[in-house]
């Protein structure tokens, strides 16, 4: 099979991920080398691939594209439709999903590929007798019996994943679905907009960089709305102003309006403006001048005072001046009497922040969710964990120079910044 042309049909209908369409096509070589090699690598020879990553990035448009590339005899499954009231009849449909696959195999080549969207369904409990683990158990047998059959799983929700389903020889591999930046947006905006004969290359690229933290769909559903409102005709200038308009699906958890704001309806805080023009806005506007220098530019910056001073309108206007995606989180209401839940927000928090970069992220009342270390009153020390658990997604744990890829801006708010961590 020329894995070259297969490779440039899929990139030009499926475009912004190109690394991932590298990986599943460098793991179905390896599943389609497997005949042909020694018996003995057959066992750990990997069975198919799961694609992870959040809603809308593209994991159903890659799986049915590559299946159709592939030339292949091929089966879409929605796991979800493969559950049934009566008592065998999901294991039956479940079966039949790959019997049939390989039922219609030809006498030269008898490899299929089988599309399991939503595969996390199949292994979302590990209580015994349910219909669940009897659901995950038969999955795991067919994948074994039926090694002609290349398995490509596609899950919003990696990590309910059970370790069995990934080990080597079954669905080994985990494949990161995602537009990682203004050149990947821009790939698939020309897919999208190549039937608008008045927006230009060099227009596509202006709306790609403006679409920060734009999914797929999101991509999708802009370009419907531009169609449904100006049809045809529709210019740049009618794209962009439709971006400005929409917000990002994977920030709908979180609080992204932000009020209209700028630095020049502020008054009597030039001073401050001026620092903070300094400290965040040249550096996310201009990041090109620090790298020059080799110097890591400030992360974010904390500000302070009496209440009514207009620390958050300050911040608003930062989020305005700089037009990229921001997050208002008010700190208070991160924390949770349930242990280890507060952490796991704040994970939660800068995980969608990195995928939406650039983005900043604005803290109000900060000091309720880090105060100063050694006054936690609970057995648990929770505050202090929740300290540790700021500091480390701040810093980026394991980064190089202590910065991640695609770090979001902080920006925090307090009104007693003696009772904070430092």
């Amino acid at each position: 099979m020329d894995y070259a042309a297969m490779y440039g049909a899929i990139v030009r209908e499926v475009g912004g991920i190109d690394d991932a369409v590298d990986q599943l096509l460098s793991r179905y070589a390896d599943f389609a080398r497997r005949a042909a090699t020694d018996r003995r690598y057959a066992k750990v020879a990997p069975s198919g691939v799961i694609l992870g990553g959040i809603p809308g990035c593209g994991k159903t448009k890659l799986a049915t594209t590559f299946a159709r590339c592939s030339g292949l005899p091929f089966r879409v499954v929605h796991c979800p439709d493969l559950f049934f009231a009566d008592q065998g009849k999901s294991e039956e449909k479940l079966i039949e999903c790959f019997s049939s696959t390989e039922a219609s195999a030809n006498e030269s080549d008898d490899r299929r590929v089988l599309v399991l969207e939503e595969i996390d369904v199949l292994s979302g409990s590990k209580r015994p007798n349910t219909m669940e683990a009897r659901m995950f158990s038969l999955l795991l047998d067919c994948i074994g019996t039926h090694g002609n059959v290349f398995v490509v799983g596609t899950t919003s929700r990696l990590a309910v994943v059970p370790e069995e389903l990934r080990r080597p020889g079954r669905l080994d591999s985990a494949i990161d679905v995602h537009l990682g930046d203004a050149a990947a947006r821009a790939a698939v905006l020309r897919i999208m907009l190549r039937k608008f004969s008045q927006i230009s290359l060099s227009d596509v690229d202006a709306i790609a960089k403006k679409a920060h933290g734009f999914s797929a769909a999101d991509l999708q559903s802009l370009c419907l709305r531009v169609f449904m409102e100006h049809r045809g005709d529709a210019t740049a200038d009618n794209v962009l102003a439709m971006v400005e308009a929409v917000k990002p699906s994977n920030l709908s958890a979180f609080q992204s309006k932000i009020p209209r704001v700028l630095f020049a309806d502020i008054f009597g805080l030039d001073q401050t403006i001026a620092r903070v023009r300094s400290l965040v806005v040249e550096p996310l506007l201009h990041p090109e001048k620090y790298r020059e220098m080799q110097v890591d530019p400030p992360r974010g910056a904390l500000i302070h005072g009496p209440a009514g001073t207009g620390k958050s309108m300050l911040c608003c206007a930062v989020a305005n001046e700089l037009a990229i995606n921001a997050i208002w989180v008010d700190a208070s209401q991160m924390r949770s009497m349930i242990v280890g839940e507060s952490e796991k927000a704040i994970a939660g928090l800068f995980a969608q922040a990195r995928k939406s970069a650039p983005c900043v992220l604005l803290f109000d009342h900060i000091d309720a969710l880090a105060p100063r270390r050694g006054t936690s009153q609970s057995s648990e020390n929770t505050s202090d964990r929740i300290v540790t658990s700021l500091l480390v997604e701040m810093d980026g744990f394991g980064a190089h120079a202590g910065r991640p890829p695609h770090a979001p801006g902080v920006f925090v708010l307090a009104g007693r910044p003696p009772l904070m961590t430092w």
